[in-house]
């Protein structure tokens, strides 16, 4: 899915391209877009449902989708000129899940863990095991 999520953002982006050349140059917008939000909310959950597991592989994994497909994803949907109502809406989701997500995470077990970014690579450090999940 996180493959099909790059190739849905990208598609999306080039179809807008193919658009200002002409209406019948490209498929209508809404079309990709439904597809890339709904494979994009399926691999954001996907990828909380692994970082709040509390198993060391599993929550590098989550940060791992998150980094690669996610995040480059929102980035691109964000520089939309007009974002549909739908696409903001899912936007400010999963802004909104990640924030109280990662917020309680500091006040709890979270805590244990330190992220660490260097260049393109994302190391996660985990010194221990908690029962709190995230929501």
């Amino acid at each position: 899915m996180r493959e099909a999520l790059i190739f849905l953002a990208h598609a999306y982006e080039t179809n807008s391209a193919l658009l200002k050349h002409g209406e019948r140059r490209g498929l209508e917008k809404s079309l990709i877009s439904v597809y890339r939000r709904k494979c994009l909310t399926a691999l954001n959950d996907s990828a909380s449902q692994l970082f709040c597991s509390g198993d060391q592989h599993s929550v590098e994994e989550g940060v791992s989708i998150m980094d690669e497909a996610v995040i480059p994803c929102l980035h691109l949907m964000s520089r939309e000129q007009s974002p549909t109502q739908e696409d903001r809406d899912a936007m400010e989701s999963i802004r909104s899940h990640w924030c109280c997500c990662l917020g309680r995470d500091m006040e709890g077990r979270r805590s244990e863990y330190s992220v660490i970014r260097e260049g393109k690579s994302t190391h996660i450090l985990y010194s221990s095991r908690s029962t709190d999940t995230c929501v």
